[in-house]
């Protein structure tokens, strides 16, 4: 009980930030790929700034940041790929999924994209949620799914939000 009320401080919190902005969960027309997104806006900061900010973030919230870090383009871009459990839609069962993650960073914001997430045993998240013609699956266990896949891609979010936007006291 207390996780879940946590979880919803938190995301209050993200949809009640000016620093975020734009954060979507749909599936992305061009792309085919279910896509999280979102602008992170931090007036004052160069993109050095962030980009160390973002590398930090990483450290702190990956075991492995060497392995999670997988591209990088100073001081514009950091590419994730990550392993993430979400409800496979039967109980309380959960399944891991590998994440991709872009942050495209320029002077005083941050944009993000998760996407391409796929079942760690096989199978993409947006077959599992969507019919071939791009409609959203029906259906409790379909439900289920997509909100997992929502909140904790904005509990990262949200995550990345309070690192990024930490004053660095000493």
């Amino acid at each position: 009980m207390k996780k879940i009320l946590i979880l919803l401080i938190v995301i209050v919190a993200v949809f009640n930030s000016d620093e975020t902005a734009g954060q979507t969960l749909e599936l992305n027309q061009e792309t085919g790929l279910l896509t999280f997104e979102g602008v992170i806006y931090l007036e004052g900061l160069k993109s050095d700034d962030l980009y160390n900010k973002v590398k930090e973030w990483a450290i702190l919230t990956f075991r492995n940041s060497d392995e999670v870090i997988v591209g990088e383009n100073r001081p514009s871009l950091i590419k994730f790929r990550f392993i993430q459990s979400y409800s496979n839609g039967i109980g309380r069962n959960v399944l891991p999924c590998y994440n991709s993650m872009v942050t495209i960073i320029k002077d005083g914001a941050v944009k993000f994209t998760i996407s391409n997430i796929e079942w760690a045993q096989g199978g993409s998240m947006e077959y599992s949620l969507y019919k071939k013609d791009g409609n959203q699956r029906e259906g409790g266990m379909y439900k289920k799914i997509y909100d997992d896949v929502e909140i904790k891609c904005r509990s990262l979010a949200a995550d990345l939000t309070k690192s990024l936007s930490k004053k660095d006291d000493w």
